[in-house]
């Protein structure tokens, strides 16, 4: 029986292919094998290879890459929409004028591609994953990967060096168009959908015959949900059965939510509508620049807004300690996630991948337009 050795680098990972039971069939008809951190020991079975959680990439290393990840956008501005946008918001404006002048020449043909060159050349694989690997000495690796997180690309790296064939799969829908160019490209691809697909062809340059859609783990289920009994939904959580709820879904970045949960909640006590209110479900891995954007949530009065009681503790965290605090700690429940969208009578959502949740399991959603750079 062929060895496949399946990469879960992190919880989310963990919980979107693991969790969601992707890998199931695959367990049938050959040996899996996970390559891990010791963190995620707990949560997976014994066919598993661990590396030490304190394995982290070197600093310069880590630095240069950042830079490189952004300057491929610019090298390659055509190839995607997102390109442009990211390079000149989120990273050229807040270059010096010396270093704006040193990205754009950086950026050019030749020059990037011999400079990425030497930079792959040069950061090589990371011995202990390279080791790793080679002692698990399987037949191919599956990599899921955020397509620039340093992780799954060392994998990636070390399974060329071992001339192991690799299969890389998207692990979130903006993974193939948002995050710059591949330098390294896996044997082959999986991906979520026909643009995805093309995507993959016309960003990275994969050859068609190499990419496979396969869907996406974590929205899978969503089309085959089990029955909710909404009664027992209410009990459990504290929701009281009469009541209409609606789900407001927060979003990451740059967004004043609080102001528009207020102009709702004031306009359900304006109408005197009794029986309906809204539960806010902020963004698990929000950005905490959304903090200085309009009011805090814990200093307004809501009359009809709740807050979603699974994410109390951690939202309050995130707030009130911000800069100590990471919001990556928290790991939504992936069962949690699909009742909530059921219990609802309707779902406001932005950009969020709840909100696509939302629609797959048939839900009215509501996308409110922020206007930039007010957003509110």
């Amino acid at each position: 029986m062929k060895t496949i050795a399946i990469l879960i680098h992190t919880k989310v990972i963990l919980n979107n292919f693991v969790t969601s039971g992707a890998f199931h069939e695959l367990n049938k008809n050959f040996k899996c094998v996970f390559l891990a951190p010791e963190l995620l020991r707990e949560s997976l079975d014994g066919k598993s290879y661990f590396y030490s959680s304190s394995i982290n990439e070197n600093g310069l290393v880590a630095k240069i890459r950042f830079h490189l990840d952004f300057l491929s956008m610019k090298r390659y501005e055509s190839r995607s929409s997102t390109f442009p946008i990211k390079f000149y918001s989120l990273y050229f404006k807040e270059l010096s004028t010396i270093k704006k002048l040193l990205a754009k020449v950086l950026s050019m043909p030749l020059i990037y591609e011999f400079i990425a060159r030497i930079f792959e050349f040069c950061c090589g694989c990371e011995k202990k994953f390279l080791d790793l690997l080679d002692g698990a000495a399987p037949d191919l690796i599956i990599i899921p990967s955020g397509f620039n997180d340093w992780t799954s690309i060392n994998f990636l790296k070390c399974s060329k060096k071992l001339n192991i064939p690799s299969f890389m799969i998207m692990g979130n829908w903006d993974n193939v168009a948002s995050k710059g160019v591949l330098r390294n490209l896996p044997d082959c691809m999986g991906v979520w959908g026909e643009q995805t697909k093309h995507q993959a062809m016309d960003i990275h340059s994969m050859p068609e015959k190499n990419i496979h859609i396969l869907g996406s783990p974590q929205f899978d289920k969503h089309y085959f949900p089990d029955e909710l009994d909404r009664d027992d939904f209410a009990l459990k959580n504290n929701f009281k059965k009469e009541i209409k709820y609606f789900l407001f879904l927060g979003i990451a970045r740059n967004r004043d939510e609080t102001s528009i949960l207020k102009k709702l909640d004031d306009y359900i006590e304006d109408n005197k509508i009794s029986n309906v209110a809204i539960i806010y479900r902020p963004h698990p891995w929000r950005d905490k620049s959304l903090n200085i954007i309009g009011k805090n949530f814990l200093d307004v009065k809501f009359k009809h807004v709740i807050l979603d009681p699974s994410m109390k503790k951690h939202f309050f965290a995130m707030m009130q300690d911000p800069e100590n605090y990471s919001p990556l700690n928290y790991i939504p429940d992936f069962k949690y996630s699909v009742e909530i969208l059921q219990f609802s009578e309707g779902v406001i959502a932005s950009l969020t991948t709840m909100g696509l949740e939302s629609m797959i399991l048939g839900k009215s959603v509501l996308l409110p337009i922020f206007k930039d750079p007010i957003f509110s």
